[in-house]
């Protein structure tokens, strides 16, 4: 008599979700950030935009390589030093990583590296008078993963503008 394991193999299913960049409110500036890094190059980027989609400011940096959330937050952090110098007063700020948004946000956990980083973003954020840090799929924040192929940025601008979603596909 033999006995054998009852076995039951699934195989994923695609789950696809539509992902939406969503304008500020009038007399907010939003900023979406990211950081990446390859085995020779690092870098981190940000884009401003107003109530309407239009670009105001656009940043990307080359750096020393460092680690990709080390670069994410460098991304939020100058992101917000440059709407502080554009005098804005309400800034929302979204970034693909939720590992730099929960860093900030939440002054427990923070590796000792990051901790002078992430307190003087909160020292900046504080000059505001309304500031939230968010986290958008990385779907939704293309723009801000592309600010260095300047050819293909307005285009993605209008794509955004015009309410056209992003797809979002993830194997379950």
């Amino acid at each position: 008599m033999q006995h054998g394991l009852d076995i039951i193999i699934s195989k994923p299913t695609l789950q696809i979700q539509e992902v939406f960049w969503v304008p500020p409110p009038v007399e907010w500036l939003k900023a979406n950030t990211d950081g990446s890094k390859s085995d020779d190059r690092a870098g981190y980027g940000f884009i401003l935009r107003d109530q309407f989609g239009h670009l105001v400011q656009a940043v990307a940096a080359c750096v020393e390589a460092k680690t990709i959330n080390f670069l994410e937050l460098q991304a939020i952090g100058q992101s917000v030093k440059a709407a502080m110098e554009l005098g804005v007063n309400h800034l929302r700020v979204e970034s693909d990583s939720n590992v730099a948004i929960h860093w900030v946000t939440r002054s427990d956990k923070v590796p000792w590296r990051a901790r002078r980083l992430c307190n003087s973003i909160r020292t900046n954020c504080r000059t505001f008078i309304e500031v939230k840090l968010t986290h958008i799929h990385r779907e939704g924040n293309a723009l801000a993963d592309m600010t260095h192929v300047w050819p293909e940025l307005q285009a993605l601008m209008d794509w955004d503008i015009s309410g056209s979603p992003f797809i979002r596909e993830k194997l379950r």
